[in-house]
């Protein structure tokens, strides 16, 4: 029998586990317009360190939005002037059609 740890301990000891695990991509988020029916994949803006872009009728800007105590810089941020964006996830398989 092992070893059975208490406390922070065990929690440190399946934080390392959980982040040696290999994850699947199974969606991707789509950011689209209502107005002009522009849509962002999520998996194209991820990768974007100089991110700053608009939709066709400029109604949609996406930037990076900084993240604080956080392994990462910043969030992916969404911002509108007169339409909310619809935001909707589709299968990675679908998004990689998206690709070709």
């Amino acid at each position: 029998m092992g070893i059975k740890q208490i406390g922070f301990g065990s929690h440190r000891a399946e934080s390392a586990e959980l982040e040696a695990e290999t994850w699947t991509h199974t969606t991707s988020t789509v950011i689209e317009c209502k107005l002009c029916e522009t849509k962002f994949y999520y998996h194209d803006l991820m990768n974007d360190e100089n991110l700053n872009i608009n939709c066709e009728c400029k109604n949609l800007t996406i930037k990076p939005t900084p993240a604080t105590a956080a392994k990462f810089k910043s969030f992916i941020g969404v911002y509108h002037d007169e339409q909310y964006p619809h935001i909707y996830e589709i299968s990675y398989e679908d998004y990689l059609k998206t690709q070709e």
